[in-house]
């Protein structure tokens, strides 16, 4: 049986990729010139990025309240204080 550790850090890896890509989305959105785009395609690409950038942020808090679940069962190894 591996450490759910192992498992949860692949995880944070996966999310904090797909974070950082949104984020560098959104950046290129917010500095691209529209000029000449159709107003309503503009807007629609806006809704989705924020739709994709609000999933990766609350996929990354999740995977912080699950990591904290997940250590708030483990044991206090011996000598150690709680």
């Amino acid at each position: 049986m591996t450490e759910p550790a192992t498992p949860l850090d692949a995880l944070r890896i996966a999310v904090g990729r797909t974070k950082a890509l949104v984020d560098v989305a959104v950046s290129v959105y917010d500095n691209a010139s529209w000029g000449n785009a159709d107003p309503e395609q503009v807007e629609r690409m806006a809704y989705q990025l924020e739709a994709v950038a609000d999933a990766a942020t609350n996929a990354v808090g999740a995977v912080d309240r699950f990591e904290i679940a997940i250590a708030n069962q483990q044991p206090v190894p011996r000598g150690e204080q709680w």
